[in-house]
């Protein structure tokens, strides 16, 4: 497998990018689990608490567990 050095430049990049997003979603790990903990029992959307992590689409994540219970 050959690799031109602007390809090798570009993933670098982008290894870059999802390191950070993974670092930022291992940190709102907690905030995750005490909201779906919190929210199980609810059948409409609960809101997060204020402190909860920024980086979390809470609407989407409770749509996506209310799916699959």
């Amino acid at each position: 497998m050959y690799f031109k050095l602007h390809e090798l430049s570009y993933l670098s990049y982008l290894l870059f990018i999802v390191q950070n997003q993974l670092i930022k979603y291992t940190e709102a790990m907690a905030d995750v689990k005490n909201y779906v903990l919190s929210s199980l029992s609810s059948i409409y959307y609960v809101d997060p608490p204020s402190n909860a992590s920024k980086q979390i689409l809470y609407y989407q994540l409770f749509d996506e567990f209310k799916t699959i219970m």
